[in-house]
């Protein structure tokens, strides 16, 4: 293999194995306390420069090498990750600020990038101290640093935790590992995957790149890191094109193919594989001409790779920033000659030969190495501070000893400003920092691919802020061809809705006009009654409501306040002609008593068109109401009192009950009656004022009188009650003299009435609009009283002026009418 993986490399490793090797090594743990070398398979080679207290270290030096078949070196840790701990050890040693006094040593073992293996090697921190006779403090260690994969730190953690041995890995970033309950020894320096993954995702929405396709590696990392991609694209409404797994045996060559034959062509590739992966990757894109086809778009696996030959200009990272140590670079260049890595004889001589950007590749993740050493070496420095403040050497780590169980509660304390950032952990034991966006570009001069920084991520706010451009030159396609709706999704305007009718393509439909886009865009909801769509919100609707402005409410007062006069003319004629004849011969009072029933529906008119409120509604349906009854229930008085009179006459028999007081006070009776019933009625039913939308889809409401059925129902029946007995008695009548016209009138006066009612009760019960029953309300008071003027008080005007005038003999005019009454009387 070409390239190094400093980083973490996920092989698909079964959960039996990872099972049996845990349960293997506890079985095993005795044995290994007793200085047992009885693990098979664990490498001999380490560095060890033991001190007064020791920190342990567990890297990847060597891997097994799927070619050839064996274990290599890996070309980048052996040198970038082993010679940045002896630096960082030799500079905290030398100044003696954060320990003085106490000389700090280390212990690196290697992991092979095998779980089984690392928690072997994580058994080593766990002997008997008395019981290894060779170097008994070699092994004796405060914490971890390590490991350099979330696959191995998992088991790792797990051990170690149990002899509450702190572990601090500056590489790991699965997810996983941020549940304390699980993980409570484990700390990291690094934010977890989930941030870069959302920086991915806040990438690809600002730019509009909502349309991508996504390669990644079987294994832990791989596929943790798919299902938290695809979470997050379905919440911000993406569509994944195309999916690739990546299995061992895959060939890219075909993958990449395949994905260029797509029938809708995404030019955006997330990819989520380990850095070991990206140059044979990025090898096949180059071997099948697809290089420029694609932006490829990764994490922190993919910043490593910037440096090395085989890379594809124009690929965009996001990532936590890795840079090597200030002035490092130069200072491994000198001492790789020098240097006591036990790993180093063991380079071929073309590994030995490195350039500049190897070098630069291997120390890529010392800033991080750097801080994570400093995590446990600040946390000691507070612990002996604290518990013994004037212990040096071994008297160090005689405190130490006895005070081994709170030390985690130490690291939880630790802030420090550190290479990569600001070093403070949180609740899950990560460090929170800030994600960057890196596109590598060509140096126009040599040829060079240099990482360019174009855009920040802040993990707190969740804010992309890109300061640079994005460079389009390396790519064969423009942007416009990275747009969502270049391919099958377009965006929707205000009011439309997404119709999908294939994988990730959809059409844009328009809601109806009372119905607004969902929150996901995906289809129509209703607005809550008295609500409208505006802008994909419902807003209220402004309702209606009755008002004198309007020009049907001014004919109306005009209509109404013409019958009030009328009605007062009619009124001061009767009282100031109560004397003559053919006044005194239609039941004066009675007369009156309709007339001032007239008067109060008129007047109810012009409370009914006002804006609604509750003393409006009550007085409007009051007057409504009473002036019915009262107009039909004297009518009805006065139609048997005719009757009665025609009918005994003939027997010569004198009425009793016939007079001015009987008839007021029997009118009276009612009177009472229906003012008990009505106030009963809306005690039990209040009426009150309600906006209402009768249709819910349609842009109207109405500010209304809710009043209820049951408060008029009873009116109706007893109005139309009143009516019926009138047509009889009008009916029994008809058969006086023919001078006599009265029976006539109140015929006529029923019978149209009566008409009136038939036409309003349908219309009035089954309109929805309450609106409208108001107006129904007026053009019955308006039809029916005016009704009545015309036919039982309008003849009468005319005898009296008309008839009079030309001198007509009023007892021939009114018949036997006039003598019978002047009889009774």
């Amino acid at each position: 293999m070409t390239a190094g993986t400093w980083h973490r490399l996920e092989p698909a490793m079964p959960a039996l194995r990872l099972t049996v090797s845990l349960l293997g090594c506890v079985m095993l743990a005795p044995q290994m306390a007793l200085g047992s070398d009885i693990v098979p398979g664990l490498p001999k080679v380490k560095w060890a420069k033991p001190g007064d207290l020791n920190i342990g270290c567990l890297f990847a030096v060597t891997y097994f090498n799927e070619d050839r078949k064996v274990y290599t070196l890996h070309p980048f840790n052996s040198v970038g990750l082993v010679e940045t701990v002896d630096h960082i050890f030799n500079i905290i040693n030398k100044e003696q600020k954060i320990l003085p006094g106490i000389k700090l040593g280390f212990v690196i073992l290697d992991t092979r990038l095998d779980p089984s293996i690392s928690v072997g090697q994580s058994l080593s921190f766990l002997r008997k101290y008395e019981g290894n006779t060779t170097d008994p403090q070699q092994n004796k260690v405060i914490g971890v640093v390590g490991t350099d994969t979330s696959l191995t730190s998992i088991p790792s953690s797990t051990l170690l935790a149990t002899m509450n041995i702190p572990m601090v890995s500056f590489l790991a970033s699965a997810d996983i590992l941020s549940d304390m309950n699980k993980f409570p020894a484990f700390f990291r320096v690094i934010a977890p995957l989930r941030y870069q993954l959302a920086g991915i995702i806040k990438l690809l929405k600002i730019k509009n790149w909502l349309y991508f396709s996504v390669m990644y590696q079987a294994g832990t990392y791989g596929d943790g890191a798919y299902r938290a991609l695809r979470l997050r694209a379905e919440k911000e409404r993406m569509c994944i094109a195309m999916t690739i797994k990546l299995m061992d045996s895959t060939k890219y060559e075909q993958v990449l193919n395949r994905l260029k034959k797509q029938v809708k062509l995404s030019r955006i590739v997330v990819v989520l594989v380990s850095d070991i992966v990206f140059p044979r990757l990025f090898a096949a894109a180059k071997a099948t001409g697809t290089e420029k086809d694609f932006l490829w778009i990764g994490t922190d696996t993919l910043t490593v790779n910037m440096y090395g030959d085989g890379f594809i200009p124009g690929s965009i990272a996001v990532a936590y920033d890795t840079h090597p140590i200030p002035g490092f670079l130069e200072i491994v260049r000198t001492s790789l000659k020098t240097s006591e890595n036990p790993w180093l004889p063991y380079q071929s001589e073309e590994e030995k030969k490195l350039n500049h950007k190897e070098l630069c590749k291997m120390l890529l993740p010392s800033c991080l190495v750097y801080d994570a050493v400093l995590v446990l070496a600040h946390a000691l420095s507070m612990l002996l501070q604290e518990k013994c403040p004037t212990a040096k050497g071994k008297q160090a780590s005689e405190c130490f000893d006895r005070h081994q169980h709170e030390f985690i509660s130490y690291i939880w304390k630790v802030s420090f400003k550190g290479l990569s950032g600001n070093i403070v952990f949180n609740k899950e034991g990560d460090v929170i920092g800030n994600v960057k966006v890196i596109q590598s570009n060509l140096v126009p001069n040599n040829g060079e691919i240099t990482p360019s920084f174009i855009g920040l991520y802040d993990v707190g706010t969740e804010k992309l802020t890109l300061s640079e451009n994005i460079t389009w030159e390396h790519f064969s396609f423009p942007e416009a061809h990275t747009q969502a709706d270049y391919f099958c999704m377009p965006k929707c305007k205000p009011g439309e809705f997404r119709v999908q009718y294939m994988n990730c393509c959809w059409r844009c439909r328009v809601c109806q006009e009372y119905m607004k886009v969902s929150a996901d865009g995906t289809h129509c909801v209703k607005c809550p009654l008295l609500h409208w769509p505006q802008h994909d919100v419902c807003v209220p609707i402004t309702p209606d409501h009755m008002t004198w402005n309007s020009l049907i409410a001014i004919v109306l007062l005009i209509l109404s306040m013409t019958g009030v006069i009328l009605a007062v003319v009619l009124l001061v004629i009767y009282v100031v002609y109560r004397g003559e004849f053919i006044i005194k011969a239609s039941s004066i009072e009675l007369s009156i008593i309709q007339l001032i029933s007239i008067m109060s529906g008129y007047l109810g008119v012009p409370i009914l068109l006002l804006r609604p409120t509750h003393w409006s509604c009550v007085l409007g349906i009051c007057f409504f109401t009473f002036s019915f009854n009262s107009l039909y229930v004297a009518m009805l008085i006065k139609s048997v009192r005719v009757y009665r009179i025609f009918k005994m006459s003939k027997k010569q028999m004198k009425l009793s009950y016939t007079g001015s007081l009987f008839q007021v006070a029997f009118f009276s009776i009612f009177l009472v009656f229906q003012v008990v019933i009505y106030f009963t009625l809306i005690y039990y039913f209040p009426i009150d004022v309600i906006v209402n939308q009768p249709e819910e889809n349609l842009k109207y409401t109405e500010e209304v009188c809710d009043i209820s059925d049951i408060t008029l129902i009873p009116f109706f029946i007893f109005d139309v009650v009143l009516l019926c007995f009138c047509s009889v008695f009008a009916f029994k009548t008809q058969s006086l003299p023919s001078t006599f016209k009265e029976s006539r009138h109140v015929s006529m006066c029923v019978i149209t009435t009566m008409i009136m009612w038939v036409a309003f009760m349908p219309a009035y019960f089954t309109s929805t609009k309450r609106l409208l029953k108001f107006y129904y309300i007026i053009l019955a008071i308006l039809i029916n009283h005016t009704t009545a003027l015309c036919f039982l008080f309008l003849p009468r005007m005319y005898a009296l002026w008309y008839m009079a005038g030309k001198r007509m003999d009023r007892n021939k005019v009114f018949g036997s009418l006039g003598e019978t009454i002047s009889t009774n009387k």
